[in-house]
C-alpha cells in the first residue's frame, strides 16, 4: 500500500474545530429577509412608494451594526408617523420561527417606536390578547439586538408575514434598523430582551381614587426597567377638567440595584372636583393605558363628605344609577349620592328559564333576610323588571331582545310568576313605602319586540292583576320606551291598544340626542307629559330607568359628555320626572359599546364589576349636585334669561335652590333677582363662594356648566303663592304676529298697597321695556303686554321677564320665551314620481300665520352637483297642501340618503331656510314585516 502524506502545518484539532464549525454554519436556517442588512440600499422594503411617497429616512453608511449599512428612520420637518416595512415569506408555517433585528434609538419619545407583525388572514401578532406591539421603544439607546418569536401555531397556514416599524412622532428622534433576519427557529434562540421601561401611578385610595373633602391624596409612582443607577427626572403636571393647571413639580428618578424606582407626592386636594394627573419621564414614556383609561395620565376625585347626606324615602329620591357595581359600590353610591338601583333578581327567565314552576318563592322566602335600615349602611331602592321573557313561554316569532308576545301556556305562567315575585319582593323589602314593579325593558320595534301592541298590553294586563293582587304597595310601570318625539305616536297607539288601566307609572329610557336644549328634549319631555295626562287623565308618575351618552374611551370628550348629563339630569329632575338611573357607574366593553362609564374600568380581563375603577369628571360633578339637590322637586323652569340659557328652581319646604346655565357658544352676563342680601352660589362641582346680593340681585356668567345658587327667597322661587306669575310663559309666533304676554299680580299677605311691575324683551324683538304702577286689591289683577313680532325676524327663542318691585324689594319674577317660527311649516318631504320616474321631491306645506300664504318653495341637494330647483306655492288660512319640485334628471341611486336644503321665501318678502335629509324610494316601508 502507498502512503501519502500531506502537510498542512495545521493541527489535526485545529482542522476538526473547523470542520464542525463549517458544519454548523452549514445546518442554519437560510434567513427569509433579502436585504435585512440594506446592503441594496431600500430595495425590497415597503413605505408606501406607491403613493408617491419617499422613505422615512434614509440609508446610514457611518453608524450601522453589521455590514455596510443601516436604515436611520426619521425625517426632522415631518408630522405624525410612518411605517417602513418588510414582507417575508414563509416556505414552511408548521415551523416555529424567530425575528432578530439590531435597533438603535436616539431621543425618541417613549413608545414612538415600535415593530407590529401582520400574518397573513390572521391579523396582528398578540392580537388575541391586545398587545399588538411585538417590540417597543423609546429614549437614547446604543445599538441592542432584538427578538420576536413566531410559534407555528401563531402562523397557522400563513405563507406570509409582514414585519412593520412604526416610528409615530417621525420628526421627534431617530430609529435606526440593521442586520434584520427572519428564520426558522426556537425560542431560546430569541435573545433575552431587555426588559422595557414602564411608568405607572396610583392614588391613596388605589380601588377607586375617589377622596372626601379634607382628606390626604398621596400619588405613588413606580418605574421598571432602568438600569441600576440610571438617572432621569419625573415631570408631574396636575390639571383639573378644564386642563387648567393645578400644581406642578420634577420628581428625580434614580434606578435601584433591580432596575426600579418607587417615589412619592402629595396632592392638591383643598378644593372639590375633577383632578388629571399627568406624568411623563424626561426620555418621554408616559404612564401606561390602564383597562379604558388611555396612555399618559392617572385620576383622582374629591367629593363633599357623605355625612352631610340625608336619607329620604323612596317617594321624594331622584338620584340612581346602572352598574356595573364592584366590592366599592357602597363606597362609591355614598359618595355620590346614589340611591336607586336596578333589582335583576326576579328576571323572569333567570328564575324560570326552562319551564313553569321553576322558582320556588316559599324557599326564597326561607332565605331571604328582609333589608331595613337602622343608619349604620347606605341605603338603596330597588327596581325590578320582571318580563325578561324566557323562550317557552313566548311565541318566537314576537320575540326580540326581552320582550315577546305570551303564548296559552305562557300566560298562565306568566300570572303565576308575578304572584310568586310580589310575594318575594314584599317579604325583601316591608319598610318601603311602594313597590315599583317595571314589567318589560326596551319593548321597541323591531329590534326589542315583534309582536302587536295589543299582545304587549296582554303581558301588563296579567301583571297589574296578580301583582296588586298580592302586593298592596304595587305600582306597575312600563313600557319602558324613549321620551322623543316620534314616541309620542306609539304610547297614543299603545294607550288605544288599551294599557292605560294597567298602567300605574311611566319609565322611559330618555336617551336624547345633543346638545339636546337646542335639539328640543324639554318639549319632548313636556309633550309626553301632556300626552299621558291626556291619556290617563291624571299626572301619571314618570322614572327614568336608564339614561348616558358614550365617549368611545376618547377622553377629549368626556368634559362635553359630563356637561350634557349633568344638565339633562337636572331637565329631568325639572321637568317631573321622580327619579332618574344614569348609565354606567364604570366603563365595558360589549361589541361597539364602550366609554358609557362614570368611572375607567381599571382591571384589564375583568369585563364586569372591576375591583379597581378610576373616575372621569362626571363622577364629581354628579356628587356635588346629588347633594345640592337631593330630595327637592321642581318648583318650574327658568327659560327666560337669555336665547340659550336655561334652568330650574327646586325646593324642598323653604329650601330653594337655582340651577342655571347656557349652553350656547359664549358665556352669558345675567343679573338674578334672589329676593336676599346674600346667597351661596356653588359652581358645578360644589365648590360654594357666598356672594352678596346688592339690591337683592346676584350678576352670574353662566356657561355650559350648571351653577347652584343657593339662599334665594321661597318667595320669589318656590312653589307657594306668588306676588306675580304669568298665565302662559310659552308662545309659537310667526313675524309680524302679536303675541300678548298677561301677567297676574296678587297681592300677598302682609304685602304692600303698591308696587311697580317692568317688562322687559329681548332687544332683538325692538320691545322697549314697559312699567306699571300697580295698587294692589283684594283680587288678583291681570295685566297685559303686547309684543309686536317684527316682520324679519329670524326663526330662533326671544325671552321676556317681569319684575314687580316695592321701593327696593322684589316682590316676584317672572317670564318666558317666545319661538318664532316661518309663516309656512315643512311638514314632511317626500320622494315624488315626475313624468314616470322618482326625480322629484314632494314637500307637504302647511301655512302657520292663519292667514294664507303664498310664495316659492327652493330644494337643493348637498353634496349633488347641479341639482337645485324650486316650486311656487298658494296655501289658504291654515291650510296644508302638497308641492312637486321637479329636480330633472337625476344620476342617483334611490336608496342614497342625502341632506336637502330647502328655502321658503313668501310673498311678502320672509325668507326661511332648512335642512332635512330624504331619499328617492317610492315604496314606502311597513312598519312591521307583513
Amino acid at each position: 500500500m502507498r502512503r501519502t502524506t500531506v502537510r498542512t502545518g495545521v493541527p489535526v484539532a485545529a482542522l476538526f474545530a473547523a470542520f464542525l464549525a463549517t458544519a454548523a454554519i452549514a445546518a442554519e436556517p437560510a434567513n427569509l429577509a433579502g436585504n435585512g442588512g440594506f446592503e441594496d440600499g431600500v430595495s425590497g422594503w415597503l413605505y408606501q412608494q406607491w403613493e408617491g411617497k419617499q422613505p422615512p429616512g434614509e440609508i446610514d453608511a457611518k453608524d450601522f451594526k453589521e455590514g455596510k449599512a443601516s436604515f436611520r428612520m426619521g425625517v426632522a420637518s415631518a408630522s405624525g408617523g410612518r411605517y417602513f416595512a418588510k414582507e417575508i415569506k414563509i416556505e414552511d408555517p408548521s415551523q416555529d420561527h424567530v425575528v432578530l433585528v439590531w435597533l438603535k434609538t436616539k431621543d425618541v419619545p417613549y413608545g414612538a417606536a415600535h415593530l407590529q407583525i401582520g400574518i397573513e388572514g390572521r391579523g396582528w401578532l398578540g392580537s388575541a390578547t391586545g398587545q399588538t406591539d411585538a417590540l417597543v421603544l423609546g429614549g437614547t439607546t446604543d445599538w441592542k439586538l432584538y427578538g420576536v418569536f413566531l410559534p407555528a401555531g401563531a402562523l397557522g397556514k400563513a405563507k406570509k408575514v409582514t414585519l412593520f416599524f412604526r416610528h409615530d412622532q417621525l420628526g421627534k428622534g431617530t430609529l435606526w434598523i440593521d442586520d434584520l433576519v427572519v428564520r426558522p427557529g426556537k425560542e431560546s434562540d430569541v435573545p433575552t430582551a431587555p426588559k422595557p421601561l414602564s411608568l405607572s401611578g396610583d392614588t391613596s385610595r388605589p380601588d377607586t381614587s375617589t377622596f372626601v373633602l379634607g382628606e390626604k391624596v398621596q400619588l405613588t409612582f413606580q418605574v421598571g426597567g432602568l438600569e441600576e443607577g440610571q438617572k432621569l427626572t419625573l415631570p408631574v403636571r396636575i390639571v383639573d377638567e378644564h386642563e387648567k393647571e393645578i400644581a406642578t413639580t420634577s420628581l428625580p428618578v434614580v434606578g435601584d440595584a433591580k432596575g426600579h424606582w418607587t417615589g412619592t407626592m402629595d396632592a392638591p386636594c383643598e378644593k372639590l372636583g375633577f383632578y388629571r394627573v399627568r406624568a411623563e419621564l424626561s426620555n418621554g414614556a408616559r404612564i401606561e393605558s390602564l383597562g379604558s383609561r388611555a396612555a399618559g395620565y392617572l385620576t383622582y376625585a374629591v367629593v363633599p363628605d357623605p355625612a352631610g347626606r340625608k336619607l329620604y324615602s323612596e317617594k321624594e329620591t331622584f338620584f340612581g344609577m346602572q352598574g356595573g357595581f364592584g366590592s366599592w359600590k357602597d363606597d362609591i353610591c355614598r359618595k355620590l349620592g346614589i340611591r336607586w338601583v336596578l333589582d335583576d333578581s326576579l328576571q323572569w327567565k333567570r328564575r324560570e328559564p326552562k319551564k313553569a314552576g321553576e322558582f320556588d318563592a316559599d324557599k326564597e322566602i326561607d332565605k331571604l333576610v328582609p333589608i331595613r335600615s337602622d343608619g349604620s349602611k347606605w341605603v338603596t331602592y330597588p327596581l325590578p323588571t320582571l318580563f325578561g321573557a324566557p323562550a317557552w313561554a313566548v311565541d318566537p316569532k314576537t320575540f326580540a331582545y326581552m320582550t315577546g308576545a305570551l303564548t296559552e301556556e305562557g300566560e298562565k305562567a306568566w300570572d303565576a310568576y308575578c304572584r310568586k315575585a310580589a310575594r318575594v319582593f314584599c317579604h325583601r323589602y316591608p319598610d318601603l313605602e311602594q313597590h315599583i314593579y317595571q314589567i318589560t325593558w326596551e319593548p321597541i320595534r323591531p329590534w326589542g319586540y315583534r309582536g302587536t301592541d295589543k299582545q304587549l298590553v296582554r303581558i301588563y294586563e296579567i301583571a297589574h292583576k296578580a301583582l296588586h293582587d298580592v302586593d298592596p304597595k304595587a305600582v306597575v310601570a312600563g313600557p319602558c320606551r324613549g321620551i322623543k318625539e316620534d314616541d309620542v305616536p306609539s304610547m297614543r297607539e299603545l294607550a288605544q291598544a288599551g294599557i292605560m288601566p294597567y298602567l300605574d307609572a311611566f319609565t322611559a329610557h330618555p336617551y336624547y340626542p345633543m346638545p339636546s336644549e337646542k335639539e328640543g328634549m324639554v318639549a319632548c319631555l313636556r309633550n309626553m307629559k301632556r300626552t299621558l295626562r291626556e291619556l290617563s287623565g291624571k299626572d301619571l308618575p314618570m322614572y327614568g330607568t336608564e339614561q348616558g351618552h358614550s365617549t368611545d374611551e376618547d377622553p377629549s370628550r368626556e368634559l362635553n359628555l359630563a356637561r350634557e348629563l349633568m344638565r339633562q339630569n337636572l331637565m329631568m329632575l325639572g321637568e317631573g320626572f321622580r327619579f332618574n338611573i344614569l348609565f354606567y357607574i364604570v366603563d365595558y366593553r360589549l361589541g361597539p359599546q364602550r366609554g358609557y362609564g362614570y368611572y375607567y374600568a381599571l382591571l384589564p380581563g375583568v369585563p364586569w364589576a372591576p375591583g379597581k375603577i378610576g373616575p372621569k369628571p362626571i363622577a364629581p360633578a354628579l356628587a356635588a349636585q346629588s347633594l345640592l339637590l337631593e330630595g327637592h322637586k321642581s318648583a318650574g323652569a327658568i327659560e327666560w334669561l337669555g336665547e340659550t340659557a336655561w334652568g330650574y328652581a327646586y325646593q324642598r319646604g323653604d329650601d330653594v335652590v337655582l340651577a342655571l346655565w347656557d349652553y350656547g357658544d359664549k358665556p352669558r352676563k345675567v343679573m338674578i333677582p334672589v329676593g336676599a342680601e346674600s346667597v351661596v352660589v356653588h359652581d358645578w362641582m360644589g365648590n360654594a363662594k357666598a356672594t352678596p346680593a346688592p339690591s337683592g340681585v346676584v350678576t352670574l356668567e353662566l356657561g355650559p356648566e350648571p351653577v347652584y345658587i343657593a339662599g334665594v327667597s321661597n318667595a320669589l322661587w318656590g312653589d307657594g303663592d306668588k306676588a306675580l306669575r304669568v298665565a302662559e310663559g310659552s308662545f309659537v309666533s310667526c313675524p309680524g304676529q302679536r303675541v300678548m304676554v298677561k301677567a297676574v299680580v296678587s297681592r300677598l299677605k302682609g304685602g304692600p298697597d303698591k308696587a311697580e311691575l317692568r317688562f322687559e324683551a329681548d332687544p332683538r324683538l325692538g320691545v322697549k321695556p314697559q312699567t306699571r304702577a300697580i295698587t294692589f286689591g283684594s283680587t288678583e289683577q291681570v295685566c297685559t303686554f303686547e309684543v309686536d313680532i317684527p316682520g324679519n325676524t329670524e326663526p330662533g327663542r326671544y325671552t321676556f321677564h317681569m319684575l314687580l318691585r316695592d321701593g327696593g324689594r322684589d316682590l316676584g319674577v317672572a317670564g318666558g320665551a317666545v319661538e318664532t317660527v316661518s309663516p309656512v311649516q315643512i311638514v314632511d318631504i317626500l320622494p315624488a314620481e315626475v313624468g314616470g320616474q322618482a326625480r322629484g321631491l314632494a314637500l307637504l306645506l302647511k301655512d302657520r300665520r292663519g292667514n294664507g300664504v303664498s310664495g316659492t318653495v327652493g330644494v337643493e341637494l348637498e353634496g349633488v352637483a347641479g341639482v337645485k330647483a324650486s316650486a311656487e306655492f298658494r296655501l289658504a288660512a291654515g291650510e296644508t297642501s302638497r308641492v312637486v319640485v321637479d329636480l330633472g334628471k337625476l344620476d342617483l341611486s334611490p336608496a342614497r340618503i342625502v341632506d336637502v336644503l330647502t328655502a321658503v321665501r313668501t310673498a311678502d318678502g320672509y325668507v326661511a331656510t332648512e335642512k332635512a335629509r330624504a331619499n328617492f324610494l317610492l315604496a314606502t316601508r311597513c312598519r312591521t314585516a307583513p
